[in-house]
């Protein structure tokens, strides 16, 4: 059974897959691309503009790629799914890239000697697949960014020897050359796909480990029966935000509350149904709770609701809900009450008075019926 985390008030713990698409690194993707788009549109603007007399061809692929970048730029400020936008315009700007294996030989420009054109090439456009490879393991996930990037190597390489094909039978290259840069292209691609393959590995174990600390993180804060916060949790909790509200001024309240004959329940129907029961109370506990409230499991068929930020009064209404929503609630051994005290934090008191002073309304819920609620008395009542 899957159970929701605790609230935002204990450390909360995204657990890392071996994907390395965690919330944080795809607003950290995003950051990047909204500004680099825009730049790199920019930038084949004006290459466009500046080669559009003189080298028509590369002007134009200048301009495909402005238009992509551009409309990124817009569509990440404006658009809903950032992280499809980044993919979406990388497959597009990989495809206007391939084209410059593709036409290599005709973006160079007149008058140069057969055997210097294969040499020309290399060194002009064979980083872009390389670019285009590195791209795809950062924004699509394993499997598909080793496929990706496979692909693109082999198809720039394809292409590479298509145009080379065409250059030499056109006179512009000679078979050396050609060679050449085949073997140059096929051995440095192949070993940075290779080397790529080694990092995404060692992420991958890497990823593995941080997900081991991090569910080991987790079960030391959890009750592993209701999913709730347990007792260590809530201790830390509660003193950090008793010195957070004595510092600022702030209310805060705790609830302190258990089960009415519970133990009845477990020897009646046994521990499993009894179980269930708590499952189900730390669920009604769970849906009341407000963002920042803190619902805890302090051990048994007992519970625990820090409530900061909260006045005694508001305090008391919120468990008046919670001991209706119990005690209308279908459970499968029958219906159940529970008794809540409830005590207001004092100035200069510490955590264990304000626990202690719960506690005890707790105990005179009890002695007075149960299935009621009880407000703590102030120290100076005591």
């Amino acid at each position: 059974m899957d159970y929701p985390v605790v609230p935002h008030l204990v450390m909360s713990t995204v657990l890392p897959s071996f994907s390395i698409f965690t919330e944080e690194y795809i607003r950290s993707l995003v950051r990047v691309f909204r500004r680099i788009c825009p730049a790199m549109g920019l930038a084949e603007v004006i290459r466009a503009v500046l080669g559009w007399q003189t080298h028509p061809l590369d002007a134009r692929l200048n301009a495909a790629f402005a238009l992509v970048f551009l409309t990124a730029a817009l569509a990440l400020w404006w658009g809903r799914r950032p992280l499809l936008v980044i993919r979406l315009g990388f497959l597009a700007a990989a495809l206007i890239a391939l084209c410059f294996d593709l036409w290599a030989y005709a973006l160079l420009p007149p008058g140069l000697s057969p055997g210097d054109t294969a040499y020309i090439v290399t060194g002009r456009s064979m980083y872009l697949p390389f670019v285009l490879m590195l791209l795809s393991w950062l924004l699509f996930p394993a499997p598909w960014a080793g496929r990706l990037a496979l692909g693109i190597y082999l198809l720039s390489l394809g292409l590479a020897v298509l145009a080379g094909g065409q250059a030499l039978a056109q006179g512009r290259s000679t078979w050396d050359g050609l060679l050449n840069f085949f073997v140059h292209h096929a051995f440095v691609g192949g070993s940075f796909y290779l080397l790529l393959q080694v990092f995404m590995a060692v992420y991958a174990r890497q990823a593995h480990l941080e997900r081991e600390r991090a569910q080991f993180q987790r079960d030391a804060l959890h009750d592993p029966l209701t999913g709730l916060a347990n007792r260590r949790a809530f201790d830390e909790v509660l003193e950090r935000e008793i010195a957070q509200a004595h510092a600022s001024g702030q209310l805060l309240s705790l609830v302190a509350f258990d089960l009415d004959h519970f133990k009845r329940v477990n020897d009646t129907y046994g521990h499993d149904l009894g179980d269930q029961v708590l499952v189900q109370v730390a669920a009604l506990l769970r849906n009341l709770s407000r963002p920042g409230d803190l619902p805890a499991r302090w051990g048994g068929e007992e519970f625990v609701w820090l409530l900061p930020g909260t006045s005694l009064l508001t305090a008391k209404g919120l468990a008046e809900d919670l001991r209706s929503a119990v005690e209308t609630f279908p459970f499968p051994g029958g219906s159940l009450t529970i008794s809540l005290g409830i005590a207001a934090l004092t100035p200069g008191e510490d955590a264990s008075s304000l626990f202690v002073r719960a506690d005890q309304a707790l105990y005179w819920a009890k002695r007075g019926g149960r299935n009621q609620v009880r407000l703590a008395e102030t120290p100076a009542q005591g």
